[in-house]
């Protein structure tokens, strides 16, 4: 094989070499959703009408879209109780996607109860090194007398927390909290969790409107896999041989400097052949 000038050295064009003879490329299967519970429900009570709730449950790993609207007027009161539940989620290839929302209000003396929710978790296994980049926001709007929170959350195959990002509504005020996390994931087994709910219960007042969102995107790499075809081949390999040498300046990307420290060398060569296939 040719070896590019200044680039690499004999050894590592045998290298190159022997495993482009005797290693096939592996399909992919480092990433393996293994459970879901995706699900909405909203909720309503007033003076004036029974009691009124809504749902959906996502039935399997497909596509979950849902729309939950539950609205009571009390017209000889003129007043209401309201609330709303969406989610629209995603578990692909390699990456899991989600938004959703739940919303509530009310008004004296009519509304007794009205809360929603929006909940989102998926399992998911990984069998070999990966890393992972997840990102998104969360938000909240309300506070007393409702209860508003919203959280995004991935923990291990120990049930270690190992991002979480949550909010509890102060009162009125929107707060967000933006989500950008990175790393690197061994095997096992992991939760990405993401909650929007409120609450108002046994309120014979008025319900302010109150709101909590979450939105996320999480995808994983097999650690070594430097183009994204979801397998460590000798594309990898030639890659990262490519690239030799010290990172350009951020904001260009470094996509095989597997290690993050910032070059490319030995250390990204061994990482992408010990996650081979």
């Amino acid at each position: 094989m040719r070896c590019l000038a200044n680039q690499c050295n004999p050894a590592v064009a045998v290298l190159i070499g022997t495993l482009a003879m005797v290693c096939a490329p592996c399909p992919a299967a480092h990433f393996t959703p293994v459970a879901q519970d995706r699900s909405t429900y909203a909720f309503v009570e007033t003076i004036c009408e029974a009691p009124e709730e809504g749902g959906d449950v996502a039935a399997g790993f497909g596509p979950f879209e849902s729309h939950v609207n539950i609205f009571q007027n009390c017209d000889m009161q003129n007043t209401y109780g309201w609330a709303i539940a969406n989610q629209i989620s995603q578990i692909g290839e390699s990456s899991l996607s989600g938004s959703g929302d739940a919303f509530a209000a009310g008004d004296t003396p009519a509304a007794l109860h009205a809360f929603s929710w929006s909940l989102y978790s998926v399992t998911f296994e990984l069998s070999s090194a990966s890393t992972f980049d997840l990102t998104g926001m969360i938000t909240v709007e309300g506070g007393y007398p409702t209860a508003v929170y919203a959280q995004v959350r991935l923990t291990g195959p120990k049930g270690e927390t190992i991002v979480d990002h949550d909010l509890v509504g102060d009162g009125g005020t929107l707060i967000s909290e933006d989500i950008d996390d990175a790393g690197q994931l061994e095997p096992g087994q992991y939760a990405l969790e993401a909650t929007a709910a409120i609450s108002a219960a046994d309120l014979l007042q008025t319900i302010p409107p109150g709101e909590a969102t979450f939105s996320f995107n999480l995808d994983v790499a097999q650690l070594g896999d430097v183009n994204g075809d979801e397998t460590v081949n000798i594309d990898d390999l030639l890659a990262v041989i490519s690239a030799w040498g010290e990172c350009p300046q951020p904001p260009a990307n470094c996509p095989a400097d597997l290690n993050g420290d910032g070059a490319v060398d030995v250390g990204d060569l061994l990482l992408v052949i010990g996650n081979w296939g």
